[in-house]
């Protein structure tokens, strides 16, 4: 059986009353969808938005974008102190 209702303020209201055999029950909701704002996880966005500045920068770099091998844990270690040398020497 399908029923007209109005959400508001929280609330689903039935535009007609109806009054109902038992107490519980599970029923279906339909909404459509441009009514329901869809969440995007810090995970998915953080990693949508880093994809889009690599798409940007691949962009700005053309033929002369080579992708780099991931450093390892000890390459950026060694980038680390050789950058801390750089700005505590001076």
């Amino acid at each position: 059986m399908q029923v007209e209702a109005i959400y508001h303020q929280g609330q689903i209201q039935f535009k007609h009353p109806i009054r109902f055999k038992y107490e519980d029950f599970p029923i279906t909701v339909t909404l459509p969808e441009d009514a329901v704002v869809m969440e995007i996880s810090a995970e998915q966005a953080t990693s949508e938005a880093a994809q889009s500045l690599l798409d940007r920068i691949k962009s700005i770099l053309g033929e002369h974008y080579r992708p780099r091998p991931e450093p390892s844990i000890e390459q950026d270690r060694e980038t680390l102190l050789e950058t801390l040398e750089e700005i505590y020497s001076r």
